[in-house]
Order: C-alpha cells, then structure tokens, then sequence
C-alpha cells in the first residue's frame, strides 16, 4: 500500500514536469493553446491543457505529436524534462 502510494506521487511528479516542459516549450515558440489547437495533426485545446496541468500523462504517440507540432526533437522535449524534472 505504501509503495502503490509512493509510485502514484512519483506519476503525479513526472506528469507535472511534462506538462510544464510542454508549456515552456510552446511558450517559447510563442504559440497560444488556442493556436496550437490548429495546427496540423495536433490535439484539442483541451487535451493539452490537461497535459500541461499535469492532470493526465500522454502517450509516447502523444508526445511524438506534440514534438512534431512544435518543430521540435523528442530529445529537445527530453532535455526540458530534465530541467524541470529536477
């Protein structure tokens, strides 16, 4: 029970540091939620939202998505994980 807590923080943690790498990452390429919503081949605002807040954890096909949208590498994404991971 314990261990199923401490797993649960842990997600919890690495959905946040997603998220905020996501924002921080869109933000920078000056991309509003609403205009990224209409980009190609991307997610609905909402989606995203719930990325970014950490509310929910995306898929790797999601992420590949999100990357691909943003003109960015999964290994640019990966780095700002590991800045806001820490």
């Amino acid at each position: 029970m314990i261990a199923e807590k401490s797993e649960l923080k842990e997600k919890e943690k690495y959905s946040k540091a997603i998220g905020k790498g996501i924002r921080s990452l869109r933000e920078a390429k000056d991309i509003s939620i609403k205009d990224f919503e209409g980009l190609e081949d991307t997610l609905d605002r909402h989606t995203l939202s719930r990325i970014e807040n950490g509310k929910t954890t995306p898929s790797v096909y999601t992420l590949f998505k999100i990357c691909r949208a943003l003109g960015i590498s999964q290994t640019e994404l990966f780095k700002q994980l590991e800045k806001d991971w820490k």
